[in-house]
């Protein structure tokens, strides 16, 4: 089959022309080819440069559209094949994402620092959570919308380890509606039964169409992949859940050696405690002894001096007493005076 892209020679120099054949698609097209029609417009290569404006008013006129959310798949789709596509729709495809991605609650943009197996799990999680029949209106148009705006979120991630079992899980929602048990609890999803009745309906035919015998292979092969993969985490959380143990019990006997340091080192310190308590005390004991032998010492050292003081007195007034003696008098005792001066003098002197 050929690529329409290939034979397309047309080349748009302003947004305006673009708008108008854009335009022009939408009221005169068949509704169910004007999402082609578009999309072919925009495939055209482009010489002037796309501003956030031109999306906007791209996306005001397309938005008029019936099937509008099959054009806003293709559009995604187109700009993440892998083929060269023009700037208008890899910046629309963008903005689509980033819209989808807010409505839906994508899990991976806001946890960019989680390992491929946390993400994986928040990934599944979420699309059943978007997907899970309580949250479907019963009307296939609007679930097939649902879907398509989910795999809109899943489009940028299709080299991570989760984009394939999540639209699996996507499509089989899409193929096969569950139904309802007669206690009115929906039976889980299974993926062999689904792909066993795309090979039913394929055989069934006088003439089984080669697409669809590949779509039978491609979902066989991406479920094999999954279980692989499913097996691959089991043995790594069966061997982080070994190395967790052995880190466990490592742990416990590091923790059980802290305890008996602490208790060596709080009897230590109960030990230092008593020591301290007892030099406080002796510390005081001696202090006190101190102050009463000070306290001893000043009294005997203020009575000696006091004892001395009146000894010295009672010499000094004696020898003065005597002196006066020896000069009133008829015949002064001038000599004896002097003797009792200088008893004074040498008394003086050893004071």
């Amino acid at each position: 089959m050929i690529d329409d892209r290939k034979k397309i020679k047309k080349i748009y120099y302003s947004f305006e022309t673009l708008r108008e054949d854009i335009q022009l698609a939408i009221a005169n097209v068949k509704p169910g080819k004007i999402n082609k029609a578009i999309l072919s417009k925009l495939r055209y290569k482009i010489e002037f440069a796309v501003t956030p404006e031109h999306i906007q008013e791209m996306f005001r006129i397309i938005n008029a559209a019936p099937y509008i959310s099959s054009l806003h798949f293709s559009i995604v789709a187109d700009a993440k094949s892998g083929r060269r596509t023009n700037p208008i729709i890899e910046k629309a495809a963008s903005s689509l994402i980033s819209d989808a991605r807010e409505k839906m609650g994508y899990p991976v943009a806001t946890d960019a620092h989680a390992t491929n197996e946390m993400l994986s799990d928040k990934v599944i999680q979420w699309v059943e959570t978007i997907m899970a029949p309580q949250s479907w209106s019963g009307r296939g148009t609007e679930d097939i919308v649902i879907a398509r705006t989910a795999l809109i979120c899943l489009l940028s991630d299709k080299d991570k380890p989760f984009f394939i079992p999540a639209i699996l899980k996507i499509l089989s929602h899409c193929i096969k509606r569950p139904k309802k048990s007669k206690a009115g609890i929906a039976p889980p999803a299974n993926p062999e039964v689904i792909i066993g009745g795309m090979m039913v309906a394929q055989f069934a035919t006088n003439k089984p169409k080669a697409l669809g015998i590949k779509n039978i292979i491609g979902a066989t092969e991406a479920l094999l992949g999954m279980r692989r993969q499913m097996g691959e985490q089991v043995s790594n959380i069966i061997k982080e859940r070994d190395n967790t143990s052995d880190e466990n019990m490592q742990l416990k006997s590091e923790v059980s050696d802290l305890k008996k340091l602490c208790n060596r080192q709080e009897k230590e310190i109960s030990d230092l405690q008593i020591g301290l308590e007892k030099a406080n005390s002796q510390a005081s004991e001696e202090h006190r002894r101190y102050n009463a032998l000070e306290a001893y010492w000043k009294e005997t050292s203020e009575k000696e001096r006091n004892a001395a003081l009146s000894k010295i007195k009672a010499s000094l007034e004696h020898e003065i007493n005597e002196i006066l003696l020896c000069l009133n008098r008829k015949s002064p005792n001038v000599s004896m005076a002097m003797d009792r001066i200088n008893n004074i003098i040498s008394l003086l002197e050893k004071i």
